[in-house]
């Protein structure tokens, strides 16, 4: 997630203004600290503009 955040120019800040979430929970999503539900993996993909497939790829 954080190499497509970077590659739009977003910060945490951002993306979780975007997608209407809290700024800790798109940090610790992103850092692999907590799992989230597939709505909220939906959202963060439209946010970034990516297939939310990708933001599954562990080697992304």
């Amino acid at each position: 997630m954080r190499k497509y955040r970077l590659l739009r120019g977003m910060t945490i800040a951002k993306l979780s203004e975007a997608c209407n979430l809290e700024y800790t929970t798109v940090s610790k999503i992103e850092r692999g600290i907590i799992s989230t539900s597939v709505s909220t993996l939906i959202i963060l993909a439209r946010a970034l503009e990516v297939a939310p497939g990708v933001l599954l790829d562990s080697d992304q």
